[in-house]
């Protein structure tokens, strides 16, 4: 049902170092030890308190999804297709505008250009942000 579907606000992408300052966008590789994606739940007085999967996409310019299964990556079924996603939280939905934060080190350098991070649920898209990498 369309109404009960989640959305997410006050969504932030942050680069955090390895002494652990963040950064907004657009930052440097050296910068980007852990990418670090913050949203809250929007309140939705018709969805169901229940467990959920959340799930993160980042994308680069190419459109390839940075997976990494080692590091908790994955597939889900988004419009009757096998994705990837980045990472992904299990979640009991509560309606509390709950914040979420994903923490996301990929291990290798980030290409420059710019980024998008999708936000699922239940495989549909919730927001999305963008990002740049210099």
């Amino acid at each position: 049902m369309i109404a009960s579907q989640l959305k997410v606000e006050n969504v932030a992408v942050v680069a955090v170092n390895s002494k652990g300052k963040e950064r907004p966008s657009p930052f440097k590789n050296r910068q980007l030890e852990k990418l670090k994606v913050e949203f809250n739940l929007a309140e939705n007085k018709v969805a169901p308190i229940e467990g959920k999967k959340i799930l993160i996409r980042v994308i680069d310019e190419n459109g390839q999804v940075i997976f990494d299964v080692a590091r908790g990556s994955g597939t889900f079924i988004l419009n009757g297709k096998e994705e990837f996603y980045t990472a992904s939280q299990e979640i009991l939905f509560d309606n509390t505008r709950q914040k979420l934060t994903f923490l996301y080190q990929k291990g290798t350098e980030y290409a420059s250009g710019d980024y998008t991070v999708e936000i699922y649920a239940d495989s549909y898209l919730m927001g999305k942000v963008q990002f740049t990498v210099k």
